[in-house]
């Protein structure tokens, strides 16, 4: 799973912050969270984990170009790696 959390150049709504996430994520995308120029993305990758940063981190940047914004900072690039757990046999 990738994090990615940052701050943009002006405040951005939260269906133009979903539209994005979701272009860049599709059907892996898991969380958003939008507080008016800063937004937090989280979303399922198969990738190890550098491809996978890189892959976050640049296509987050090109998608909110294409939308009219411009990444001001990171606040927080993630990969978190984790096992399935089941309750049963």
């Amino acid at each position: 799973m990738t994090i990615v959390a940052g701050t943009l150049d002006r405040p951005i709504d939260a269906g133009t912050a979903r539209a994005v996430a979701e272009r860049v994520h599709g059907e892996h995308l898991l969380d958003l969270l939008v507080d008016g120029a800063r937004f937090g993305v989280a979303g399922r990758s198969g990738l190890s984990v550098y491809p996978a940063l890189e892959q976050a981190g640049a296509d987050f940047v090109d998608a909110l170009a294409e939308a009219g914004y411009t990444l001001r900072h990171w606040d927080r690039v993630e990969w978190v790696a984790g096992a399935a757990v089941s309750d049963g046999p």
